[in-house]
């Protein structure tokens, strides 16, 4: 299995069956949970090699009868079948005590065997037999082994319905439309002849469903001993759907077999750790995947200058404008799965997912310094909105000299102070070496508006209360914060240790395109790379 990511706490909800014991109470109880209205007659999941079958009294279309019961095969080993008492249930006190001021002297109490289950077995291959006292041990066992694991596929599912459905919450957000396009289009998925990824016992392939349909995705993985027949072998599969309703991610429709000879099933809500795989899968497919794309960026559609009205889709063009119109849409919908597990775990959990901008960022990186040789203030202010700039797809590219220390001057400009220092215009634009006295190393504190801003060594920045409580949180990226000099407003100037300026501004709400819940947005960020001869403004 690959690195979780993320690997959230799973909440069980231990007042289902406590306890654990196979006993006809606990059977009442798990099919209230699993079938909690008389709406649904079946309730079927897996998990590893068991499947399962839950089923509520009643004949179906088909005019097959089905009792109260559990039904579980461990595959190619043992069916089991554990049923309620099929005799009437019994009358109620209240049943009976009317039943006396009727005259009726007859009504029973509830019988001994009402407590007992109707439990059968049988052996792959073999006849069904009662399931006793007398059965064969490994036959118990199997038995108490598959219980155990229904039990703790229901708590797993009350659990997250008791919380919210913060699992389900964080799956909608990380897997969406532009995410999937993003994947699927890497060279590793479209090349021939392989067309995926695979990472030890973790498969990764595109494919098409039907001539008509876009492109989908499957990730399998070895599901338990193999075969000659591959039937340990497990996917889900991720394709666009126009509305697949609720139990769904926007835009996309969710489905999973045990076996690869399966009927394709949609995820239901309840299958709480196929939903953790799932993230798990698709996170590593994105990390193992080439993250930077060779390609050159689309040249300009013209140079400067540029009239004040000219508008952004004639200054860049219709190839750059789809280009910024996917980084965009893929940088909000990352920056809101980092906000949802910010929320969801506490600080110093594991790292968010993969940017999913990484299939574009050494074409963008190229764009901003094509942009960057025209030295012109307006067409870099246009590249800045239209691609904001993404740390998590850029971490392995910060490594320049360490930003040490940060000063503001009386005019507006900043100095910094790297392996040198340098002078940096009021829009950040204008950077050239400046002829100033060594700087002892900043702090990585500051306070602004009453508020302190502490960095740590992941690049966030915390905003405390003056009782240390945290009020928000914005990540930076590019290393350890080094340093922070509030300057001129509302401005607020981060250095970090892998050769990163970042120039925030405190704005009406959270950007949208960063990870953070602060209100600060990036006005500019400036790159000290070590694979530069000079800094770049981005």
């Amino acid at each position: 299995m690959p690195a979780a990511a993320p690997d959230l706490l799973l909440l069980q909800d231990a007042t289902l069956c406590p306890g654990g014991a196979m006993t006809a109470a606990h059977l009442r109880q798990l099919l209230r949970a699993a079938l909690p209205d008389k709406s649904h007659h079946k309730a079927a999941g897996w998990f590893g090699q068991t499947d399962f079958l839950l089923t509520r009294s009643h004949v179906d279309e088909d005019r097959d009868s089905y009792r109260d019961a559990l039904f579980m095969t461990l595959w190619r080993r043992w069916d089991f079948w554990i049923a309620l008492p099929a005799t009437p249930a019994p009358a109620t006190p209240l049943a009976r005590a009317w039943a006396r001021l009727r005259g009726q002297t007859d009504v029973p109490a509830a019988p001994a065997h009402a407590c007992l289950l109707d439990c059968h077995y049988r052996p792959h291959g073999g006849p069904w037999l009662a399931l006793d006292d007398q059965a064969p041990p490994e036959a118990l066992q199997a038995c108490a082994e598959g219980w155990h694991g229904v039990l703790r596929y229901w708590r797993l599912a009350e659990g997250e319905r008791r919380a919210g459905r913060p699992l389900r919450a964080l799956l909608h957000a990380a897997l969406t439309p532009e995410r999937l396009d993003a994947l699927t289009l890497l060279p590793v998925f479209t090349g021939q002849p392989l067309q995926g990824w695979q990472e030890g016992q973790a498969w990764a392939r595109r494919f098409q469903p039907h001539p008509r349909d876009p492109r989908a995705l499957r990730l399998q993985w070895r599901n338990g001993p193999g075969d000659a027949d591959e039937d340990s072998l497990a996917s889900y599969q991720i394709e666009a759907a126009d509305d697949a309703g609720a139990a769904h991610p926007g835009g996309l429709r969710l489905g999973y077999r045990q076996r690869p000879d399966d009927m394709l099933q949609p995820l239901p809500g309840d299958a709480v750790e196929h939903m953790q795989r799932l993230l798990q899968l698709f996170a590593a497919a994105e990390r193992q995947a080439p993250p930077e794309s060779a390609d050159a960026p689309p040249a300009l559609a013209r140079t400067p200058p540029f009239a004040a009205h000219d508008s952004d889709a004639e200054v860049l063009g219709p190839a750059l404008m789809a280009l910024s119109h996917g980084w965009q849409a893929a940088g909000r919908a990352h920056a809101a799965v980092v906000r949802s597990l910010w929320a969801a775990q506490p600080e110093g959990g594991p790292p968010p997912l993969a940017d999913p901008r990484g299939l574009h960022a050494a074409a963008v990186l190229q764009l901003v310094r094509a942009v960057h040789t025209h030295a012109d203030a307006d067409l870099s202010q246009r590249l800045h909105q239209r691609f904001a700039f993404a740390p998590a797809a850029y971490a392995r590219c910060a490594t320049g000299p360490a930003v040490r220390a940060l000063r503001w001057e009386d005019d507006g400009t900043l100095l910094a102070w790297t392996d040198r220092c340098w002078r940096i215009g009021a829009g950040g634009l204008r950077i050239v070496p400046a002829d100033a006295s060594a700087s002892q190393d900043g702090a990585p504190h500051a306070s602004i508006h009453g508020t302190t801003v502490h960095g740590d060594g992941l690049g966030n920045l915390h905003g405390l209360d003056e009782d240390g409580r945290t009020l928000w949180r914005h990540h930076v990226g590019g290393g350890a914060v080094l340093c922070l000099a509030p300057g001129p407003g509302d401005t607020l100037a981060v250095g970090t240790a892998g050769g990163t300026l970042a120039l925030l501004r405190r704005a009406s709400g959270p950007d949208p395109h960063q990870y953070g819940t602060s209100r600060y947005a990036e006005t500019r960020r400036i790159l000290f790379w070590a694979d530069a001869d000079a800094p770049l403004p981005w």
